[in-house]
């Protein structure tokens, strides 16, 4: 068969582009630079990936805006210039450069190794030069005196912007390791500032991942290169960014040469205090940096045509909103979930689930497409590697999908989650976190620091929270109780009693105790429904919960019911048996229905006895214990009666507040604007 014909590429450049960090940066700027000058370039991949290698997030986000496109092995054949970084990694005959014909190439050497390996390249065209991308890469003069010319990074037209991190109490150091051990002298933190470390993962507060530059230029007041960074692979695209935003630089004495008038330099002795006179010092606008000048006038500007050559552009096509992706993880219910799923209804652009919950019928009853992760809880084993195997998961359906924005609703935003997501330059990540965390906590609480919004989903018992998060309201963006429902989507009394099997004309009770998985629900329950079955003509109904661990048709005399949302039929009962999980409470006491809350007070849980006690402090519920269920007939009695039910459901009214899902919608759009530069 005879090969197939292909033209010939303008621009190809050849990389290695499963490589993260500053090296991903380098290559999408130049990727960008290129369309943006007309010149879309064709990407070559020159080593085939090992097992569990991908093409990095932020080359992936260059693909998917149309600024280059990629290249098979066999059709690399000919082109008129190459650009062909990092030489020593390159396997010539499976990549296709070995056959590739160019006119001219330029050859980018990232460490001494890539230098020693040109005279080996087996290369069809001229090389018209061979660049490092510092002096420290080859600091030996070639023969003839002259030293390899500098490649620097390409620089963004404007400085890189991106949504306001959420607020934060204390300064930011990120500490730029480049893997070696050395770790941020103690007396920083000792002097309450957050040190973050950039390049290892074994420091005590490591950056998750590959995180997107403008995710570290938003959290960050000060960049310090560590002493004893390696200095073949300096994070040069980072540090030019950084300057360009107007952030302080911090760079050992040594590198000067290189960087020039612009950051500022330290010894070892004078490191502690000349951090500190970087975060207390006011930044004072002056002449661009040296470093970036010599950026906007580096090699790669000179490859650029005069005009485009031909009709191909960097726009896009036009193209339909790109999606949110809920991320609501596996609670005891399903808490998590129905919040989410009350914000995803009220969304103006496609909404698609990755659930930890095992609730996939309810998603997919309200019509979004869904995805099972399961959780740590179920999966059992450790941890960390869970979480790995969940970031990957979360990756998977990010290229998938592709979405604005990832909305996670959970307590445990982990480092696989950030990892997978903080790493998409034009992904947005979004926390949910609802709060009366009460005795428990978590150690991912600072990962919120990465999140473009955090948003507080109201309590109306809000200032009885002494949870952990009441601290931290100031990271929040903070809305009205979230409900599912609204009043007009509930049924009419006679309707929804009918389509429970229930006659409308007599007493009715619903209990729903939650999915018993950390309390003994088969006993709690029996206690409660021997007593409502004293009372004569009263219908009993119980909730089965959707993730339930138990079956509860054990009681001949009472109706089962199964399905979601329960709340659309609350108008066919009269009271309520309830626990105070945050979804249940809010819409029991937000659609008027008179309550007796049994909090569940297992430590693991939200503070619901808070939120039951405020309730009843508020003449609009009865809070009972399980260990004063000996109490209870009163209450029952009381709820017989017409006209107790009358003045709880009056109170109700009066504490009652909107249901904050759209404002919740609201914010969110606005924070993938606010990623996006208005344009998705």
């Amino acid at each position: 068969m005879p090969a197939r014909k292909v033209a010939a590429e303008e621009l190809i450049i050849a990389a290695d582009y499963t490589r993260t960090g500053d090296r991903a940066i380098r290559l999408s700027q130049e990727i960008r630079y290129f369309a943006q000058q007309g010149t879309p370039p064709a990407l070559l991949q020159t080593r085939l990936p090992r097992p569990g290698e991908c093409i990095a997030p932020a080359i992936l986000a260059c693909l998917r805006n149309g600024w280059a496109r990629t290249l098979q092995p066999d059709e690399a054949t000919r082109c008129t210039t190459l650009v062909f970084h990092e030489p020593d990694v390159a396997e010539f005959a499976a990549s296709g450069l070995g056959q590739l014909a160019f006119e001219v190439a330029h050859v980018v050497c990232h460490r001494a190794a890539d230098v020693e390996a040109l005279p080996r390249m087996p290369m069809h065209g001229r090389i018209r030069k061979v660049y490092v991308t510092n002096p420290f890469v080859a600091p030996r003069r070639r023969a003839g005196g002259k030293a390899l010319p500098t490649w620097m990074p390409i620089l963004p037209g404007t400085p890189e912007t991106a949504a306001p991190a959420p607020c934060r109490a204390r300064q930011t150091v990120i500490w730029i390791s480049g893997g070696v051990t050395c770790t941020p002298p103690a007396a920083l933190a000792e002097a309450g500032v957050d040190v973050l470390t950039l390049g290892g993962d074994s420091a005590p507060d490591p950056v998750p991942g590959d995180v997107a530059p403008d995710r570290l230029l938003a959290r960050a007041d000060l960049f310090v290169l560590a002493p004893d960074h390696p200095l073949q692979d300096l994070p040069d695209a980072l540090i030019s960014l950084a300057l360009l935003a107007g952030k302080p630089v911090l760079l050992p004495s040594r590198v000067k040469g290189h960087y020039g008038i612009g950051p500022k330099y330290y010894t070892k002795a004078s490191l502690v205090e000349d951090c500190r006179v970087a975060l207390t010092a006011p930044q004072k606008p002056g002449a661009e940096p040296d470093f970036v000048a010599a950026c906007r006038g580096g090699p790669v500007t000179k490859l650029a045509p005069s005009a485009p050559k031909h009709s191909r552009t960097n726009r896009p096509l036009q193209k339909a909103k790109r999606p949110v992706l809920m991320l609501p993880s596996n609670g005891v219910g399903v808490g998590h979930l129905t919040r989410l799923l009350a914000v995803a209804r009220r969304m103006h652009r496609p909404v698609v689930f990755g659930s930890q919950a095992p609730a996939l019928d309810v998603i997919r009853q309200f019509g979004f497409d869904c995805d099972y992760i399961p959780s740590h809880t179920l999966v059992g084993g450790d941890f960390d590697a869970w979480d790995r195997w969940f970031g990957a998961e979360v990756a998977r359906l990010l290229d998938r999908h592709d979405p604005a924005l990832v909305v996670y609703d959970g307590n445990h935003p982990s480092d696989g989650l950030i990892a997978a997501v903080a790493a998409r330059p034009d992904c947005g990540l979004a926390w949910m976190r609802r709060g009366m965390w009460a005795r428990t906590t978590s150690r991912f609480l600072k990962n919120a620091r990465w999140c473009d919004i955090v948003i507080e989903p109201g309590e109306l018992a809000g200032a009885r929270d002494e949870g952990v998060t009441s601290r931290l309201r100031h990271e929040a963006t903070a809305v009205d109780p979230i409900r599912l429902l609204d009043p007009e989507d509930l049924l009419e009394r006679g309707e929804a009693a009918r389509a429970l099997g229930l006659d409308p004309a007599r007493p009715a009770v619903l209990v729903q105790l939650g999915s018993g998985f950390n309390r003994d629900l088969l006993t709690l329950l029996d206690g409660i429904i021997s007593e409502l079955s004293r009372h004569d003509g009263l219908q009993i109904a119980l909730a089965e919960w959707v993730t339930g661990s138990v079956p509860l048709n054990l009681w001949p005399e009472v109706t089962v019911l199964r399905g979601f949302p329960i709340s659309r039929h609350f108008r066919a009962f009269d009271f309520c048996v309830s626990a105070a999980g945050y979804n249940s409470f809010h819409e029991l006491l937000g659609f008027n229905i008179p309550t007796i809350f049994v909090a569940n007070q297992h430590p693991s849980m939200d503070d619901q006895y808070g939120r039951a006690k405020f309730a009843q402090d508020h003449s609009a519920a009865f809070e009972i214990s399980e260990a004063e269920m000996d109490d209870f007939p009163d209450l029952v009695a009381m709820l017989i009666q017409g006209a107790a039910r009358r003045f709880l459901s009056d109170h109700c009214k009066e504490i009652g507040r909107p249901n904050g899902a759209a404002a919740a919608a609201q914010a969110l759009e606005r924070a993938i604007m606010q990623r996006s530069g208005g344009t998705r």
